[in-house]
This record gives structure tokens, sequence and C-alpha cells, in this order.
């Protein structure tokens, strides 16, 4: 005779209302791995929603929710604008830097990781705009572009896109 435990975890509607209480890092890190049914359950669409792996439709496009997770580890490319002339600007080169994951570079190039997978936002952003100035003795130049319909998601945003322009003082 079937416990009310096993009829509740056996129900997939019901362990994905539990799953989806989980904090973030434990759903996307120890739950896959506990059965092939618990792996099975998180790759559910309302779970991938959760885990910013796939675009919400309800999510209120007036009001973007960062990644809690990417914002944690990667908190200059989330930081709120509080002095646009400081010299640490959140998404200045100095910043990024000095960021503690870049002791470990390596292991966040990898291709295959799902942190590159992760939408920054739900709604997703659909537009990034980039302003490159050098300065010079004499004055300065800028160069700026807008990428539009995009689903932006950590990896582009990061290695494919703003991390190599760093070396040269990319503000986003």
């Amino acid at each position: 005779m079937a416990t009310p435990q096993d009829t509740v975890i056996s129900s997939p509607e019901l362990l994905e209302l539990i799953l989806s209480h989980l904090p973030m890092r434990d759903l996307l890190c120890i739950a896959p791995f506990v059965s092939k049914v618990w792996q099975a359950t998180t790759t559910t669409l309302y779970l991938q929603h959760i885990l910013y792996f796939e675009p919400d439709a309800s999510a209120d496009p007036s009001n973007l929710i960062q990644n809690p997770l990417l914002a944690e580890i990667f908190f200059p490319f989330f930081s709120r604008l509080e002095n646009p002339h400081a010299y640490h600007w959140p998404g200045r080169t100095a910043s990024i830097w000095e960021m503690p994951w870049l002791r470990k570079l390596d292991t966040f190039r990898c291709t295959g990781a799902s942190w590159r997978r992760m939408l920054a936002t739900q709604p997703p952003v659909r537009t990034l705009a980039l302003k490159h100035v050098t300065s010079y003795q004499l004055g300065s130049t800028i160069r700026q572009a807008t990428l539009s319909e995009l689903s932006l998601r950590m990896g582009f945003f990061l290695f494919d896109l703003i991390l190599p322009l760093t070396q040269d003082g990319v503000w986003f």
C-alpha cells in the first residue's frame, strides 16, 4: 500500500510544486541528482522559468526581475547605477576584473556551464546598449551600439560580448 508521501512524490504536478520552493541554487545543483524523476521534473517549463532558462511570458515587461543567482556571482553586471561618473561604476573594467570568481576563470569559461544559458532577467532583456569611450589628451571618441531583438543570456552577455571588450574600457 502506497504511503501519502509516496503518493505526493509520485505525482509530477505535486513534485514540481514542492521543488519550486527550493532555493534556486539547490533546485539547479542538487535536485536533479536526487533521482531520474527529480531530474526530469526540473526540466518542466514552470521550473525552467524559475531557473531563468526559459522566458516567462506571464512576467510583467515593465518590471524586470534580475536573476538572483547571476546577480550574486556576477554583481557588477547587475548593480544599480549610483553615480554614473564614479570610477568604479558597476559596468566598468575595474569592477569586472576585481570579481572574486575571476581567480577561477577557466571554470567559468566552460562552454557547457548552465549559467551561460541563463537569462539575465525575467522577462528577458530585449535590447542592450554599449558605449565605448576612448579618452585622449585633446579629447575623446565615443562609439555606441544598440543590439535589439535579444533574449539576453548571461553567456552571450558576459563572455561572448562584454568580457573581451573590458580590456579597452567598455561601460555597459
